[in-house]
């Protein structure tokens, strides 16, 4: 039997601070959707943010360990497939410019 992490989980989990405090981190340069996503989400980058503009992305579990790696890309948009990864609480962290920028995605296969 699955178990459900309901959305109210995952809004504590990104307004309380629980996340880890080692990593700084800033938001508003990339959505995710849709989120909470089954098995399959993108991102799309800030409109905010220069064309030609490269950066690097990985996805983290939450344990920190990475599960997916893009380094030096200029893709306004990327689709990630998490079908193989158990459900769970993600981190997505984009590095543009020395600064990490981090959003949860909920994955419930």
């Amino acid at each position: 039997m699955k178990t459900k992490i309901p959305i109210l989980l995952l809004m504590f989990f990104s307004l309380s601070g629980c996340i880890k405090d080692s990593i700084p981190f800033e938001v508003g340069v990339f959505s995710i959707y849709p989120n909470p996503a089954f098995a399959f989400f993108s991102i799309s980058m800030s409109q905010d943010i220069p064309e030609n503009t490269f950066y690097d992305i990985n996805i983290t579990n939450g344990r920190e360990k990475k599960i997916i790696e893009i380094l030096n890309t200029d893709s306004r948009e990327l689709s990630f497939d998490m079908e193989s990864q158990p459900e769970g609480i993600y981190y997505v962290n984009v590095l543009l410019d020395g600064k990490t920028y981090r959003q949860l995605v909920l994955i419930s296969n």
